[in-house]
């Protein structure tokens, strides 16, 4: 489904105002359940694991470009979003967070709720808790 112009509204009346416009989902359009739980305990655990206290951290951000190509990525899928975060805030960024619409999925299968998808990115977000806390000892 195509951007419409007033998807992008709650992030452009806020430009300039934060290094990063994080979107926070309204609804959750589509979820089952599992979807909704999954939803609701994953910022925790970020938050648990790096400090980082955002509603929702797996959805439409508009990040400061420079800032965004100073920080190095390990990771992929669902934890590289919480990597950018994560590494933008230790590189001094600020966040905003808006509220938006999220349209509900017009065809497919949504991967989130399977749980091969579930264990990896709980995985990937525990290697990049030991990457990161490696590098903040290092720092020391």
């Amino acid at each position: 489904m195509p951007c419409r112009t007033r998807d992008l509204q709650p992030y452009i009346g806020c430009l300039g105002r934060a290094s990063v416009i994080v979107g926070c989902r309204r609804r959750r359009e589509g979820y089952n359940p599992l979807m909704l739980m999954n939803a609701w305990l994953y910022p925790h655990i970020v938050f648990g694991l790096f400090g980082l206290r955002l509603r929702d951290v797996n959805w439409i951000c508009l990040y400061n470009g420079p800032m965004l190509r100073d920080i190095r990525l390990t990771q992929s899928g669902i934890p590289m979003l919480t990597e950018i975060l994560v590494r933008l805030r230790d590189h001094g960024a600020t966040f905003l967070e808006v509220d938006v619409e999220m349209t509900a999925r017009a065809s497919g299968v949504p991967s989130a709720a399977r749980l091969r998808v579930m264990c990896n990115t709980l995985l990937g977000l525990l290697r990049l808790w030991s990457e990161w806390r490696f590098e903040k000892e290092r720092a020391l």
